[in-house]
């Protein structure tokens, strides 16, 4: 028998890719689209705000062609006090 994944509780590999802030089509802003070639489990949802019911497009993205490997060290902080 096949194991069955739960992909909602899994982490997407687009969390520690370098082109998670808008530099592929899955992660801009305005109308993302899936990355061609990814091999992604789609993990949407309805979510209920203020007494409607919205579709939220998710992904849980297994593999991907445009996957950067992120490197801490060249990441950018706000230290506690707030934006400057």
């Amino acid at each position: 028998m096949e194991k069955q994944v739960n992909y909602r509780n899994k982490s997407t590999l687009c969390w520690d890719c370098k082109r998670a802030t808008g530099l592929c089509s899955w992660s801009r802003y305005h109308s993302p689209a899936p990355v061609p070639g990814w091999i992604a489990q789609d993990t949407s949802f309805r979510e209920k705000i203020g007494g409607m019911y919205y579709m939220r497009q998710r992904y849980c993205v297994l593999d991907c062609p445009l996957f950067i490997p992120d490197d801490d060290s060249d990441r950018e902080y706000v230290d506690d006090e707030g934006m400057e």
